[in-house]
């Protein structure tokens, strides 16, 4: 049988990292030691690994997606170690692991222990390492910026509506388009019902108009003022729940 060995590289994002060795069984070829993730350090995993192996043992690397650390070592080991396959744990297997090791012990990382071992146990919880052309590298990062910035965006939105709909109820439901520029003007000088209301209807027309609203103002002001007398009945008085200021 072809001699095989295992490494888990436990990435450390600000730290040493921790590289674990076994072999095809299981057992330990020796013990666990640090490194730093740079060309010497990988280089040295490599040499440690490769220590009193034959010239063609297969090899492997595992690692957890910890944020991009795990992307050099990867670009690095694959070029100048092609023979290694590099295995990273499939993100939502490694969701459960950590659940699994916050339960039973003191932390929730997958050490370099487990990493090197889950090719002989668990092979199905993990995906081979591609290495994307650079390309399409750039437009998968920028996708997932892109994303990321809407999902915040939308929680941020979400949060102002939340917080206007607290002190004036229904205010955001008069509007088809928010975060419009005049939305946002109204937003920083009329969420408190009981200014609208000393407005008076006609004279919310005008701040309208003024505000930049153009489409259907008259209908905008009805509906807003009938929200303005809602908000009013329900809060009483001015001062007695919300801070308005």
């Amino acid at each position: 049988m072809q001699e095989k060995r295992h490494i888990g590289l436990d990435l450390g994002v600000k730290s040493k990292s921790k590289v674990y060795i076994v072999d095809q069984a299981g057992e330990k070829v020796r013990p666990e030691f640090s490194i730093w993730t740079n060309p010497q350090g990988l280089d040295y995993m490599m040499e440690q690994a490769l220590k009193g192996a034959f010239k063609d043992i297969l090899l492997d690397l595992t690692m957890e997606p910890t944020n991009v650390a795990w992307f050099g070592a990867a670009v690095y080991v694959r070029r100048k170690y092609p023979q290694v396959s590099i295995y990273r744990v499939k993100s939502e297997k490694a969701q459960d692991l950590r659940k699994f090791y916050r339960k039973h012990t003191k932390t929730d990382s997958l050490d370099a222990k487990t990493l090197a071992k889950m090719p002989i146990v668990d092979s199905n919880s993990l995906q081979e390492v591609y290495i994307r052309p650079k390309n399409m590298l750039a437009l998968n990062t920028r996708c997932k910026q892109r994303a990321r910035l809407v999902k915040e965006a939308t929680s941020k939105r979400n949060s102002i509506c939340d917080q206007i709909e607290l002190g004036f109820p229904h205010l955001v439901d008069c509007f088809s388009s928010k975060f419009t520029t005049p939305f946002v003007r109204l937003s920083e000088r009329y969420v408190n019902p009981f200014k609208v209301k000393r407005l008076g209807k006609e004279k919310l027309s005008k701040v309208l108009i003024k505000l930049g609203f153009r489409k259907d103002v008259s209908s905008l002001a009805e509906n807003i003022y009938q929200r303005t007398e809602e908000a009013c009945i329900l809060f009483t008085d001015e001062d007695n729940v919300i801070d308005y200021d």
